[in-house]
């Protein structure tokens, strides 16, 4: 629990693993709502390690987005290559719960 505790606190930017962390269980939670399947997994053997990948690959995903921002590329393109077209989880909770969302969120725009 405690190197949990110090992962977060040594993080560039914990506002983001929040910000993932809490998209990642609202999205469970409205997948399990609307019947769609879910990728949760009910007991997770090393916790810390798997925040660290979870972590790590958000870095990873806003970095690529960045990137292909300074390049001029608009939010919802850069979101399709990376993330695909829209889905049907952001049209049933009315866009507030999508790829788009999540990039802009990682990019920290709007």
């Amino acid at each position: 629990m405690t190197q949990c505790v110090r992962l977060s606190r040594s993080c560039r930017s914990p506002r983001r693993l929040w910000q993932a962390s809490v998209l990642s269980v609202a999205i469970q939670a409205a997948q399990a709502a609307f019947g769609f399947p879910s990728v949760h997994i009910a007991r997770c053997e090393d916790g810390c390690a798997a925040i660290e990948r979870k972590l790590a690959y958000w870095e990873h995903l806003a970095e690529r987005a960045r990137v292909l921002r300074q390049r001029g590329l608009s939010l919802r393109r850069v979101t399709d290559l990376l993330l695909g077209p829209r889905d049907r989880m952001a049209f049933f909770t009315g866009g507030h719960f999508s790829k788009l969302n999540l990039i802009r969120s990682l990019l920290e725009e709007g």
